[in-house]
């Protein structure tokens, strides 16, 4: 399992140093895949609220993490493999993919 935070840089957005400011709330992006075990990749985004201007910025997201939960290609190979070749239905395919990416 891997984390990292992406912090916002000044100027990002605003152009004001936000450096002193706190942190209004974070964002997590995360990736899951299937090799031999399964891993996680975690991104979290920190929000910050400029107190001169009250523009919103946040940190920067990877460009192949566009949403919330991301699947990589193992994982997708051993979903097809549980429908295909072991013929498990969608429901208990799905019950084992959760019970896979929850362990860590």
């Amino acid at each position: 399992m891997t984390t990292e935070t992406r912090k916002v840089h000044p100027g990002d957005y605003c152009g004001h140093d936000l450096s002193d400011v706190a942190v209004a709330r974070t964002q997590e992006r995360v990736t899951y895949d299937i090799v031999f075990v399964t891993t996680k990749h975690t991104v979290t985004a920190d929000s910050k609220i400029c107190p001169q201007c009250e523009t919103k910025n946040t940190g920067v997201f990877p460009n192949q993490m566009p949403g919330p939960r991301q699947y990589r290609p193992g994982i997708v190979a051993r979903i097809i493999t549980m429908l295909c070749a072991h013929m498990l239905s969608r429901k208990r395919t799905a019950d084992r993919i959760y019970i896979l990416t929850r362990q860590r």
